[in-house]
């Protein structure tokens, strides 16, 4: 394991999961455990209802794990590792473009309704 790597289980929520184990917590979770590991890497953060469950197999193991242990860590791997900082900037930037490609073709859409609605309107009126 790199010194890259290994930064990234030293976390309160990260050697929370390494003690508890990625697959067991994927499987419990109903998750696949690629998601844990981004979880770890930083790239995603857990969903609010698997922090909350996160949290419970933490009290049952008398560990106290907060939500700003659980976010925290992806925030401070956000912050430190500039890999992740540019996929995460390159996610957002193909959702824009997404959104932008929708929204043209909800416009075209209308547009192509409205000219077949004035058409038989015309077509009524004659």
């Amino acid at each position: 394991m790199s010194h890259r790597e290994s930064d990234r289980w030293k976390s309160k929520f990260a050697r929370f999961v390494m003690a508890y184990g990625v697959v067991r917590m994927a499987t419990e979770l109903d998750i696949h455990p690629t998601a844990v590991y981004q979880w770890i890497r930083g790239s995603s953060r857990p969903k609010p209802e698997h922090a909350a469950i996160i949290k419970s197999f933490a009290r049952k193991r008398r560990t106290r794990l907060t939500l700003d242990d659980i976010y925290g860590h992806s925030r401070d791997r956000r912050a430190t590792d500039q890999a992740i900082a540019a996929a995460i900037e390159r996610r957002k930037s193909r959702g824009v473009r997404r959104a932008e490609l929708l929204e043209k073709r909800a416009a075209v859409e209308l547009f192509v309704r409205v000219r077949k609605m004035t058409a038989a309107v015309g077509v009524e009126g004659s």
